[in-house]
């Protein structure tokens, strides 16, 4: 039942947008303009290897309603998909992952246009989401039918065709290969299937003409010294683009899942994984949400929420710039000590780790990338869906 308003709630929320905004428009005019083959191969040598993504685009750019309820079809599924993974079925747990979906900022999903931006990153989620799900369910030795891996097989060739969907799947099947060694694991046809599809996406991906003529063209018009970084330099810029914003922003789903972890650990004895919880939930709320009034009552630290620019946050002739990070590794420590008290089970511990890092790395990546700014909170999609997990656990 809560999936079902969930759809019908993000269905009234699509039915009111304006999809003829950025890329939509110029995809709907290149499908009225050119066939399907001509549309493909200029893509491929000018622009990008999303080849299957831009060719769902292609067809859906002109049919704006189709996308309205096939997007909120995709998106009811992500939150499904959640629940199964983990298989909590219970009824709060489906509440919960329905409103962990709504409270996400679906704005962030119109920069580049409706439809093109959430056909470029939330159905390569909802295909990531698929195919693990069947990983799942081949871990546990469930024998997997004919169609189900046709199905999984297209999810996964659909999810590695975007960069950081590509990302994701080669970090969890490297994960799980060591997994499988470490318990001395047989590696199953469906995993070597899936690593072989994986590496022919990677290969498409690197080789692919066009990938290289956008990203030049993307450091001429985002990033002009980009090629002129050190290599420490982009590093610093990835982790500062990915955890300034959760806590220096008003992060309503950082909130939320900070909130809902406070609920769950007030049932615990453990007085240090409560202070834990409270620190992460106050952090968030006071520096993020509350972080405009806090500056307006402090001045003095409005340098927190100015530090971060162009070339990330840190500056050796500059102490101040050292306080965020500061900041974040509070937080982190916080979050180590709940996983490794929350979570009884070993496995599970470093289960929820690797998910984290996986998360983490989506965006973390984009900063070996010109549009690491430009791509703007859009790439963090995955990074947030895959901190919901955490909740499961």
């Amino acid at each position: 039942m809560p999936y079902y308003v969930l759809f019908f709630i993000l269905l009234f929320i699509h039915i009111q947008l304006n999809v003829s905004t950025g890329d939509d428009v110029n995809f709907a005019i290149r499908a009225k303009s050119m066939t399907f083959t001509d549309f493909n191969i200029y893509k491929y040598y000018n622009w990008s290897s999303r080849q299957l993504i831009e060719s769902v685009l292609y067809f859906i750019s002109v049919h704006s309603h189709v996308w309205m309820l096939l997007n909120s079809l995709v998106i009811t599924i992500i939150a499904k998909l959640i629940e199964a993974i983990f298989c909590n079925h219970t009824i709060k747990m489906k509440i919960l992952c329905c409103i962990g979906t709504l409270i996400y900022p679906l704005i962030d999903m119109s920069s580049a246009g409706w439809m093109a931006t959430t056909i470029n990153y939330y159905w390569p989620l909802g295909a990531i989401l698929i195919n693990l799900y069947y990983l799942k369910k081949a871990n546990n030795l469930i024998k997997l039918k004919w169609y189900e891996y046709i199905i999984s097989s297209i999810a996964l060739l659909f999810a590695a065709n975007q960069e950081q969907g590509f990302a994701i799947l080669l970090g969890t099947y490297f994960f799980y290969i060591i997994y499988c060694f470490i318990n001395k694991r047989k590696i199953s046809f469906f995993v070597i299937l899936n690593i072989v599809l994986i590496i022919a996406s990677g290969i498409y991906i690197f080789t692919c003409p066009g990938n290289w003529v956008r990203k030049k063209q993307e450091v001429k018009n985002w990033f002009s010294d980009f090629g002129t970084l050190s290599f420490f330099r982009k590093i610093e810029i990835g982790i500062s683009s990915t955890v300034y914003p959760i806590l220096f922003k008003n992060n309503v789903p950082m909130l939320f899942l900070s909130s809902t972890l406070l609920i769950i650990i007030n049932t615990f004895k453990n007085s240090l994984v409560k202070a834990s919880t409270m620190i992460i939930f106050v952090m968030t709320l006071v520096f993020g949400v509350l972080g405009k009034y806090l500056v307006d009552l402090y001045p003095n630290i409005s340098f927190l929420y100015s530090r971060l620019g162009k070339y990330g946050i840190l500056s050796l002739s500059n102490l101040k710039s050292f306080v965020p990070y500061i900041m974040f590794l509070i937080e982190f420590i916080a979050l180590l000590i709940i996983i490794l008290f929350l979570i009884k089970d070993n496995r599970k511990n470093i289960d929820i780790f690797i998910i984290l890092l996986i998360g983490f790395g989506s965006r973390f990546m984009l900063c070996f990338s010109p549009t690491v700014w430009v791509s703007g909170n859009r790439t963090a999609l995955f990074f947030n869906d895959y901190s919901k997990l955490f909740i499961n656990f």
